[in-house]
């Protein structure tokens, strides 16, 4: 075995899990952050559109039916073959932890006082200069600081509505 060979057989899957490890940890920390909005404000609902749901729902699903495939292969390879063998078929889901928390990340949900984007909540009352600079985009001014989110799967109506209100 030459020394890439070694080091991408022996090296490179530790490095994938500890990037399933980051990646899982910001997708637990931001279902945590969501709870926590949601307990703190009850009138916080997601702004989700339609496709959004549909692709969250799908993401979510693939995530568990992954998840629960890449354990079982785990288990049966270090099983069989060793350590070593086992740690290849972390791959996958390293990659698809990544899209998720990714996605989870894009979610924003409002409430009456409130509003979530990704893990910050934000106050509508200090929120200043709200644009939309593109279709898809929204920009704001928080605390002196530029703010800019991408609205890929969020209903703008809903969105804009509920930033209509607090105003």
């Amino acid at each position: 075995m030459s020394f890439f060979e070694n080091i991408s057989y022996n090296v490179f899957p530790w490095i994938l899990l500890l990037f399933f490890l980051y990646f899982l940890l910001l997708l637990i920390n931001s279902l945590v952050i969501f709870y926590k909005a949601k307990r703190k404000d009850p009138t916080m609902e997601h702004c989700l559109s339609q496709r959004g749901i549909i692709c969250l729902v799908l993401l979510t699903v693939a995530f568990l039916a992954i998840l629960i495939f890449t354990i079982y292969a785990f288990i049966t390879k270090l099983n069989k073959e060793g350590i070593m063998s086992a740690m290849q078929n972390i791959n996958l889901i390293a990659i698809f932890t990544l899209v998720y928390a990714l996605e989870i990340q894009n979610v924003i949900m409002v409430g009456k006082k409130n509003i979530l984007i990704g893990n910050t909540l934000f106050e509508y009352r200090k929120m200043k200069k709200i644009t939309y600079p593109k279709g898809k985009k929204l920009s704001f001014v928080y605390s002196q600081k530029d703010i800019q989110t991408s609205l890929f799967f969020i209903d703008v109506t809903k969105l804009k509505s509920a930033l209509s209100k607090a105003k």
